[in-house]
């Protein structure tokens, strides 16, 4: 097999699927884990199957660096190592004009319109001690170490989803500085040096929590892996090689035992757990961004899932406005006020949620994001023809 077939290619079909699983790991966490809660089920292993699926959008979001520090680190060596050069005006235009529109939408909702809605139509105090300053400048991630910690995160309301963005966004800024600025001889040793800092860093602020979930330093090693899976796919012609290798039917048991292993270690508590878990999770998680993007006959293709592969191109917006959606789904059903179990009226509600999520992104996709890729695609012939060959 020639591995630079495989890797001739700027999209992966197989990872919007897995955008979506993401998506849902996240979406479950924030709301049918009120539904499982209302079970009260006592047995510790069907409890500890239903956890993982159930309350840990956490992974949800560790998927998401994953890919995203694979795709920008893959766009940028793709084009360097096929045009000796990286246009950096051209990679922060694509960037803008895909984050900042849904990006600050949110942020005007949760700071502006929100709080007005609260006030004066439903006349119900407003209170957040976060900072918008922190949330205007992609520095969210800061501004939740701080309110977890002192307002018992009731200080936040829908704009806290936007922590990992921001965290995406500062990569996104510093990212292709480095491969812009250095040669290329570096590239490899400046990501292991960021994978180590952030397992390192990880260790520090062992015993606390809410710094080893929200700080840009302590998910770079997530950002790190995929990139890591970019750049030998990019520089190492035996890296497909060795993938394609693999036996089949080793695949199937690798992505069976990875999934069972993660059931039953992503919540057990032994010494440096938190960090080994974590590292064996995105460790993981590139294994299965590898062979679904460069396996020649992948098992289980992920791009395969019709219906998973069709919602990956919304699962930006389904991210920042899935809580949105579960707001106005609890207080349309607080008007409604019949009478039903607390089991029944999560699963309506969750569901309902999904299917709000769902419609908002349509629209959001077809009437905000779609003119904005038109307009950013305007702006980057305009400056091709106002300043040829340059930043």
């Amino acid at each position: 097999m020639n591995s630079n077939l495989s890797t001739n290619k700027l999209y992966f079909q197989n990872l919007d699927a897995l955008r979506s699983i993401a998506f849902l790991f996240v979406f479950f966490a924030h709301t049918y884990q009120k539904m499982i809660d209302a079970f009260g089920i006592e047995n510790k292993w069907i409890i500890k199957i239903l956890h993982f699926f159930f309350y840990n959008g956490g992974m949800g979001v560790s998927v998401f660096f994953v890919l995203s520090g694979f795709l920008i680190t893959y766009q940028i060596l793709y084009e360097i190592k096929n045009t000796n050069e990286l246009d950096l005006g051209n990679f922060y235009i694509k960037r803008v004009f895909r984050i900042w529109p849904l990006y600050y939408l949110l942020i005007l909702f949760g700071f502006i319109v929100y709080p007005l809605l609260k006030v004066y139509v439903f006349h119900l105090d407003y209170y957040t001690c976060a900072s918008p300053i922190y949330y205007y400048t992609f520095l969210s991630n800061f501004d939740s170490i701080y309110v977890v910690k002192n307002c018992m995160a009731n200080g936040v309301s829908f704009q806290g989803i936007t922590w990992s963005v921001a965290i995406e966004e500062q990569f996104y800024l510093l990212w292709p500085l480095l491969f812009w600025a250095l040669p290329s001889k570096f590239y490899k040793s400046i990501i292991y040096m960021i994978f180590v800092t952030c397992i390192l860093f990880r260790i520090v602020y062992l015993d606390d929590y809410y710094v080893s979930y929200y700080h840009t330093f302590a998910v770079m090693g997530d950002l790190a892996i995929g990139a890591l899976v970019a750049y030998y796919a990019i520089y190492n012609a035996s890296f497909v090689t060795l993938i394609n290798r693999i036996n089949r039917k080793h695949i199937y048991a690798y992505y069976i035992f990875g999934v069972l292993l993660l059931v039953f270690i992503h919540d057990e508590k032994y010494f440096l757990s938190s960090v080994i878990n974590r590292l064996y999770s995105i460790c993981f998680f590139a294994f299965i961004l590898a062979t679904q993007c460069f396996y020649k006959k992948v098992p289980l293709p992920l791009g395969q899932i019709k219906r998973l592969s069709e919602w990956g191109k919304y699962t930006y917006g389904l991210y920042l406005f899935h809580l949105v959606a579960y707001y106005i789904c609890e207080q349309l059903l607080k008007i409604i006020r019949f009478s039903m179990s607390d089991i029944l009226y999560h699963f309506i509600l969750s569901t309902f949620s999904l299917v709000l999520s769902l419609s908002i992104c349509f629209f959001l996709y077809y009437y905000v994001e779609a003119y904005f890729f038109k307009l950013r695609q305007r702006v980057i012939e305009v400056k091709s023809l106002r300043y040829p060959g340059k930043l």
